[in-house]
């Protein structure tokens, strides 16, 4: 299962930066936003997988992934309206 998550994560991650190439090399217009559609997930599954049994590092893990996932909620927020 940890295998899955990481090949998701990292697809997610290369879309995100394939995206980002786009937009600096091309006439394209893409968004910030659209590229946190594919980051934020990436990020969140990254820091679930990596997560510590115990410890302040795990609750600094939880405050990450709601930070992003905030984030990834915006985003998809401001695209829809």
């Amino acid at each position: 299962m940890q295998k899955i998550a990481k090949y998701i994560s990292r697809s997610l991650l290369l879309i995100a930066g394939v995206m980002f190439l786009v937009d600096l090399f091309t006439n394209i217009p893409f968004s910030w936003m659209f590229i946190w559609l594919f980051l934020a997930p990436s990020l969140i599954i990254k820091e679930f997988v990596e997560m510590p049994e115990k410890g302040m590092s795990r609750t600094y893990s939880i405050i990450y992934i709601a930070a992003i996932s905030l984030m990834w909620v915006a985003a998809l927020e401001l695209i829809i309206t």
